[in-house]
C-alpha cells in the first residue's frame, strides 16, 4: 500500500515537473554578443553550436531537462553558465566596458584551449558541440585580434 502511494506521488511529481514551462528571459537583440561584437559567421556558428545552450537565453531544453533529478542538475548548470557569461545579454553584462569585453574574450579562449569548455558532461550528450583544434584556433585568433582592438581604443 505504502509503495503504491509513493509510486503515485513520484509519478505525479515527475509529470508535474515535465509539464512546467522553462523560464524564458526576454532580452533585446541589441544586447546580444553578435550585435555588439560582430563575430565572423563561422565563429558565431561555432558559438551557437557549442556554447549557446548554456551561455545564452536561447537554451534548447532536451527532454531529460524536464525530469527530476536530471532537471535540477541541468537547470543549475545553465543558471551558473549564464551568470558566468550570457551571450544574449552581452552589452548589459560582459560588454559593459571595452576592458571587460576583452578580458572575457581572452578568458573564453583560455577555457576552450584548456578543454574546460564545453564541459565534458555536456559533450557526453551533445557530441556536435565538440570543438576541433581548428575551431579552437579560429575562435582564439579572432578573440585575440578583437580584444587587442578593444584594448587599443581604451583611453
Amino acid at each position: 500500500m505504502l509503495r503504491g502511494i509513493l509510486a503515485v506521488v513520484l509519478a505525479g511529481s515527475i509529470i508535474a515537473t515535465a509539464t512546467l514551462k522553462q523560464p524564458v528571459k526576454n532580452s533585446s537583440r541589441s544586447d546580444s554578443f553578435e550585435a555588439n561584437m560582430h563575430p565572423p559567421s563561422d565563429v558565431s556558428s561555432m558559438l551557437h553550436r557549442a556554447c549557446y545552450d548554456c551561455h545564452s537565453n536561447e537554451t534548447r531544453w532536451p527532454w531529460y531537462s524536464h525530469i527530476p533529478p536530471m532537471s535540477w542538475m541541468v537547470h543549475g548548470d545553465v543558471a551558473n553558465a549564464r551568470n558566468a557569461m550570457n551571450f544574449s545579454e552581452w552589452s548589459a553584462q560582459e560588454g559593459e566596458t571595452s576592458q571587460k569585453s576583452a578580458a572575457i574574450l581572452m578568458a573564453a579562449c583560455a577555457l576552450i584551449e584548456s578543454g574546460q569548455m564545453p564541459k565534458k558532461s555536456y559533450l557526453l550528450l551533445h557530441p556536435d558541440a565538440r570543438l576541433s583544434k581548428a575551431d579552437q584556433k579560429r575562435f582564439c585568433d579572432w578573440s585575440y585580434t578583437y580584444a587587442r582592438g578593444l584594448s587599443a581604443n581604451v583611453p
